[in-house]
């Protein structure tokens, strides 16, 4: 019988349409929500979503931390694609345990990509000011959902495809 792990974070879902009509979803653990941190936790949570939404081309449909929110929306039209995304490489901040995340419709014009010929996907970290944002807000916001310990961002690639 396998060992199962239990989560101790709570779901957080970005989830929205791109040019094809196709749906894409962005899903990351933050803090289990109580009394005395909802607030708190929903301000952080929409902290992320802001920083995710300038840097992709998909539409926004709902949002579920604690609260689904259902956004009226418009296929867009801008070419917005869910197989080519940012690939999020986190890792605990005690653990150091690994953790890969995945935003689907991300603009290709707006990172900033790593001169070096063995990483062609890899985007700089530290430039332009919505990926230092995006970064940012993840770190505030996202958990392991293991341990619940802060996640450090250590990675960003864009990829193509479907996984």
């Amino acid at each position: 019988m396998p060992f199962i792990v239990p989560l101790l974070g709570s779901p957080a879902l970005l989830s929205g349409i791109d040019a094809g009509n196709e749906a894409w979803s962005f899903s990351v653990y933050g803090k289990v929500l109580t009394a005395a941190n909802f607030v708190a936790q929903q301000g952080l949570f929409s902290d992320l979503v802001d920083a995710a939404m300038a840097i992709v081309l998909g539409a926004k449909k709902t949002t579920q931390y604690g609260n689904e929110i259902h956004f009226a929306y418009t296929q867009p039209t801008n070419g917005a694609a869910r197989e080519i995304a940012l690939r999020v490489s986190a890792k605990d901040a005690t653990t150091q345990e690994r953790f890969s995340y995945r935003l689907p419709t991300i603009d290709p014009t707006i990172p900033e990509y790593i001169d070096n010929v063995d990483a062609k996907d890899a985007i700089k970290t530290d430039a332009p000011s919505t990926i230092v944002d995006f970064i940012t807000a993840f770190q505030a916001f996202a958990v392991s959902p293991v341990t619940v310990n802060t996640l450090g961002v250590y990675g960003l690639r864009v990829v193509r495809g479907n996984k």
